[in-house]
C-alpha cells in the first residue's frame, strides 16, 4: 500500500476546499492593477506613463486594501516551510545520520 499524508489543509465543514492563499492574493493584486488601469486609460498620457502609475497606485492600494490576503499568503508559506523542514528532519532521522558526513 502506498499510503501518502495530506498535502493540503482539509476541507471545511462545508466540504469546499479553501483557495490557495498565494493564488487568492496574487489574483488580488491582478484584479487590482487592471481595475486602476481601466480607470487611467482614458487619460491622454503616454501608455507608459499609464502602465508606470496603474503599478505604483495599484501597490499602494494593495498594501492597504489586500493586507488580509497578504498576511494569510504569508502564514501559508511560513506553514509550508514549516512542513518541509519537519520532513526533511523526519527522513534524517529515519536514515540514521544528520547529513553532515556526505561526501
Amino acid at each position: 500500500m502506498n499510503e501518502r499524508p495530506h498535502a493540503g489543509p482539509a476541507p471545511p465543514s462545508g466540504g469546499r476546499a479553501q483557495p490557495n492563499p498565494l493564488v487568492k492574493y496574487t489574483l488580488g493584486r491582478i484584479g487590482l492593477f487592471a481595475a486602476v488601469l481601466v480607470v487611467v486609460l482614458p487619460t491622454s498620457y503616454p501608455l507608459l506613463l499609464k502602465l508606470l502609475a496603474a503599478v505604483l497606485v495599484s501597490a499602494v492600494l494593495s498594501w492597504f486594501l489586500l493586507r488580509r490576503w497578504r498576511e494569510e499568503a504569508g502564514a501559508h508559506l511560513a506553514a509550508m516551510a514549516e512542513r518541509r523542514r519537519a520532513e526533511r528532519e523526519r527522513l534524517r532521522d529515519a536514515l540514521g545520520g544528520d547529513g553532515d558526513d556526505m561526501t
